[in-house]
């Protein structure tokens, strides 16, 4: 019929195949972390802590990316089939950012990065943003 939309596809629910798999994808990360965090310097003068440490964060930022995706998108798709099919995009879309920043400051801490230097350099270009952009954003409200 003309006028009438078709019906919004909604994803299949997650199988038990999909759980395990970010189950076991975030076992191997938090086991990458424990050993990169216990064994591994990245400041070492020897080769294999060095090598243990940067193996790890390796590990650690794919196995942490892999599960991050994957419980996100079953959670996702869970929310959709038990929920409106608009709320299972954004669970998937925050769940999905909590686990990459989660991932990140993880990989940061086994290589020995200091956190509180980002955050605050992150802080500053927020600010210098902000206040480039005061003017394009008043040359917005005036069209509006």
């Amino acid at each position: 019929m003309p006028g009438q939309q078709p019906p919004q596809a909604v994803p299949p629910p997650p199988t038990l195949r999909h759980w395990l798999l970010a189950i076991s994808a975030g076992v191997v990360a938090l086991a990458a972390l424990v050993a990169g965090s216990a064994w591994g310097q990245v400041h070492a003068k020897n080769v294999d802590p060095r090598a243990i440490g940067w193996a790890s964060a390796a590990a650690l930022a794919v196995f942490g990316t892999l599960a991050a995706t994957v419980f996100s998108s079953c959670l996702g798709r869970q929310v959709t089939e038990r929920s409106l099919p608009s709320a299972g995009g954004a669970v998937r879309i925050v769940s999905a950012g909590v686990g990459y920043i989660a991932v990140l400051f993880g990989v940061l801490a086994v290589l020995d990065v200091a956190i509180e230097k980002l955050l605050v350099g992150a802080g500053l270009a927020g600010v210098v943003l902000g206040i480039a952009a005061t003017q394009s954003l008043g040359m917005f409200s005036l069209v509006w």
